[in-house]
């Protein structure tokens, strides 16, 4: 199941609220809202489906706090809104591991790493090659 372009739109606002451009840079500058899409693809299609239904019940969310689609907010109104949803009950089983998964890929990554002072991941190939095949052949 692909992401379409308003679940796209509502990832990169939530990126942007998570994780603003400041004087350092922000989620999205790192490329963090294509990181959860791959993570996205990667999931079996139940998972999938509940994650676009999450998203889709976040976007009905904005729509009825701003009145207008997520695809609009500026970066005050992204910050804003994650405060909002963060308080939502209904929202809590999606929105936990959403920003838990934004901050990992950020401070995992070494420009998200510096922002803090830390030297940032070594490189962690997890038993895979680059291209994504098992190292040391079959196992």
């Amino acid at each position: 199941m692909n992401l379409n372009t308003i679940h796209l739109s509502v990832i990169r606002n939530l990126v942007v609220g998570v994780l603003p451009t400041t004087d350092t840079p922000g989620a999205t500058d790192l490329q963090v809202e294509e990181m959860i899409q791959m993570i996205n693809d990667t999931w079996p299609y139940y998972r999938q489906a509940s994650f676009q239904a999450a998203l889709d019940q976040v976007e009905l969310f904005a729509l009825e706090q701003y009145g207008i689609a997520s695809e609009y907010f500026t970066q005050s109104m992204s910050i804003a809104f994650v405060v909002s949803v963060a308080q939502q009950a209904h929202l809590r089983a999606f929105w936990v591991p959403f920003r838990t998964l934004v901050v990992l890929m950020y401070y995992g990554h070494p420009v998200g790493a510096a922002s803090i002072g830390m030297p940032g991941p070594s490189i962690d190939t997890g038993g895979f090659t680059p291209d994504g095949e098992r190292a040391g052949g079959i196992i």
